[in-house]
C-alpha cells in the first residue's frame, strides 16, 4: 500500500506559531448537538496518566461532520498483520492509519475500505501506539452541513498492557509540556491580532474624516481668502470697507453720521457763530442685528471630529459658536475652522461617554439665536475583547471552564475519559447563554484558539457552530473534538463594538 503525506484540514485556518486560530466572521445556524441548560461542568484535570485496563476492543461506531474527525487508538507489542475495514455511510470519507513515528496510510472513498500493514520489529521499536482516523474528504461549508456515519474494525497482534501503560505515561507527560509552551504563544498571538484590529478600526475612522476634510478644504480656503471682503455686521458704524459691497448698494447709507443724528441749518449768531438748528436735532436708535438663520447642513447627522457645513445668512464675519445639542442636558460647542457671512465648517465636538441622541444644531448671538436644525449626534464607536465567560457557559460532560487569574484567559477542556485514553469524543459547549450587552454595543467577531499537538497534527479542533454575531446577544456554540491519545483544550475571544466610553455590560460594567 502507498505511503502519503497525512492528510491535512480543507477547512481555512490561520496558523500562527504551530497554533490553529479561527476567526469566525460568518458561521452556520446548525447546531450538531443540543446541550441542556444548566449542563456546568467540574474542573478535569487535562493529560492526566492513563490507568492500567483493558485495552480497547473493536468494532466501534463512528460519526464526523464538517471539519472535526474521529480518532481510535490501538497498541501493537510485538510484530505481525494489521489489518482496518471501514463500512462507511454518507459522504466519501479518508481513513488514515498512522504509527506515531511513521508516515501514515490513507484511503479515500465510501461505502466499504480496507486497509493492511506488516508491522515490523523496527515498528515496534520505534512506537507501539497505532490511530486510525476517519475524517470527511471535503469539509463542507457551513460546518456540519454533511454528515457520515459508520464503523471500524481492526485486528492487530496482542499487546502487552504493561508495556503500553509505560509508553502512554511517558507520552501524555510529553504532550502536556508542549501543549502548555503552545498556548502561551497562542494567547500572545490573539492578544495581538486584537490590537492589530483595533488600530485598524481607529485608522479607518481618521481615513474617512481625513477624505471629508480635503473635500471641505476648497470652501475653508475660499472663505479664508476673502477674510477682508465679507459683509459686516451691522452697528453704529455701517460703513464699508475698502473693496467692500458697491456703493449701489442697499445697505449703503449717504450721510454724515453723528451722535445725535442728523444736523439742520441755521441762521448765524454773532461772531459767526450759528444760532440754534432751525429743524430740531432728531435720535436714532442704531439699525437692529438680523437674527442669523440656518438653511440646511451638508450632513445631518455626524460623529466626533466629523464636519459639517452650515449654510445661511447673517452670521457675520467676527465668528462666534456653533452649539451642538448632543444630548438631553448636555449641548457643546464646535471647534469652527471657518466663518463667513452665509456658511460656517464647524466640526462636531469630541464627547464621549454619550449614546446616539437626535439633537440639533443652532448659532447664539449675543440676545438672539438662529433657529435651531435637526442634527443627530453618533458616538464615535470603539471595541473592546473579553476572554472570559465569567461563568457564563453550558458545557458537555465532562468539562470545565477556568479563568487564569495572572492571564484573565478561560480555558474551556474536555479530558479523555476512554479506556487508555485510546478512544476520541466530540461536543458542544455553550458560551454566554443568557448574556446581553447594554447601551449600544454589538457583538462582533469570536475567535477560537487552539493550542497545537506535541506529538499527532490535527490532534483536537474547535469551530462556531452558531453564535448571534451582529446584535447585543453574546451567545456562541463551539464545536469541538478530540482524537486518540488526546484531550480537548481551547480558549476564545470575543470582540464587541460600541459607544466610546459607554459601559457594555460586559467588559465594562
Amino acid at each position: 500500500m502507498k505511503r502519503v503525506s497525512q492528510h491535512t484540514m480543507s477547512r481555512a485556518l490561520v496558523i500562527v506559531a504551530g497554533l490553529a486560530v479561527l476567526h469566525v466572521t460568518a458561521v452556520a445556524t446548525v447546531l450538531a448537538e443540543e446541550q441542556k441548560e444548566g449542563d456546568v461542568g467540574t474542573r478535569a484535570v487535562l493529560g492526566a496518566p492513563p490507568q492500567q485496563g483493558q485495552l480497547p476492543t473493536f468494532p466501534q461506531n463512528f460519526a464526523v461532520q464538517g471539519p472535526e474527525s474521529a480518532s481510535f487508538g490501538f497498541a501493537v507489542t510485538q510484530p505481525g498483520p494489521i489489518t482496518v475495514d471501514v463500512q462507511a455511510q454518507g459522504p466519501p470519507v479518508i481513513v488514515t492509519l498512522q504509527n506515531l513515528a511513521a508516515p501514515p496510510m490513507t484511503q479515500q472513498g465510501s461505502g466499504h475500505m480496507h486497509l493492511a500493514y506488516q508491522v515490523t520489529p523496527q515498528d515496534v521499536q520505534k512506537s507501539m501506539i497505532w490511530t486510525v482516523r476517519i475524517k470527511l474528504a471535503q469539509a463542507a461549508l457551513p460546518p456540519g452541513s454533511l454528515h457520515a456515519t459508520g464503523s471500524v474494525m481492526v485486528q492487530h497482534p496482542p499487546a502487552d498492557p504493561g508495556v503500553v501503560q509505560g509508553q502512554v505515561t511517558a507520552m501524555t507527560t510529553q504532550d502536556r509540556a508542549i501543549r502548555q509552551r503552545a498556548n502561551d504563544q497562542a494567547q500572545a498571538s490573539l492578544d495581538a491580532a486584537f490590537q492589530a484590529h483595533r488600530a485598524k478600526f481607529e485608522q479607518e475612522r481618521q481615513q474617512r474624516q481625513a477624505a471629508e476634510r480635503a473635500q471641505n478644504q476648497p470652501i475653508i480656503e475660499q472663505i479664508r481668502a476673502k477674510g477682508g471682503n465679507v459683509i459686516q455686521s451691522r452697528g453704529l458704524e455701517s460703513g464699508g470697507k475698502p473693496g467692500g459691497p458697491s456703493s449701489s448698494s442697499a445697505d449703503q447709507e449717504v450721510g454724515t453720521r453723528g451722535l445725535f443724528g442728523t444736523v439742520g441749518v441755521g441762521t448765524p449768531l454773532p461772531g459767526g457763530s450759528l444760532t440754534q438748528p432751525t429743524n430740531p436735532p432728531t435720535f436714532s436708535s442704531p439699525p437692529a442685528r438680523p437674527s442669523p438663520v440656518i438653511d440646511h447642513l451638508s450632513k445631518t447627522q455626524g460623529q466626533p471630529k466629523d464636519q459639517v457645513v452650515i449654510y445661511g445668512k447673517n452670521f457675520g464675519n467676527a465668528g462666534g459658536d456653533v452649539v451642538f445639542q448632543i444630548g438631553s442636558n448636555v449641548r457643546q460647542t464646535g471647534l469652527v475652522e471657518a466663518w463667513a457671512d452665509t456658511l460656517i465648517v464647524v466640526d462636531v465636538p469630541d464627547a464621549s461617554g454619550l449614546l446616539q441622541f437626535d439633537g440639533g444644531v443652532f448659532i447664539p448671538m449675543g440676545q438672539i439665536q438662529s433657529n435651531t436644525v435637526p442634527f443627530r449626534f453618533i458616538p464615535a464607536q470603539e471595541v473592546r475583547m473579553t476572554r472570559t465567560a465569567k461563568g457564563d457557559v453550558m458545557l458537555a460532560q465532562p468539562g470545565s471552564d477556568d479563568t487564569n487569574p495572572v492571564s484573565g484567559w478561560d480555558s474551556i477542556t474536555h479530558p479523555n475519559t476512554t479506556t487508555w485514553r485510546m478512544g476520541g469524543h466530540a461536543g458542544n459547549d455553550v458560551v454566554f447563554p443568557t448574556k446581553r450587552l447594554q447601551n449600544g454595543w454589538i457583538f462582533q467577531n469570536v475567535s477560537v484558539l487552539l493550542p497545537g499537538c506535541g506529538l499527532f497534527p490535527d490532534c483536537q479542533g474547535a469551530y462556531v457552530a452558531d453564535s448571534r454575531i451582529g446584535t447585543d446577544t453574546l451567545m456562541f456554540n463551539a464545536r469541538w473534538w478530540y482524537e486518540a491519545l488526546h484531550d480537548s483544550d481551547y480558549n476564545f475571544a470575543v470582540w464587541i463594538v460600541g459607544p466610546r466610553g459607554v459601559p457594555d455590560g460586559l467588559v465594562v460594567p
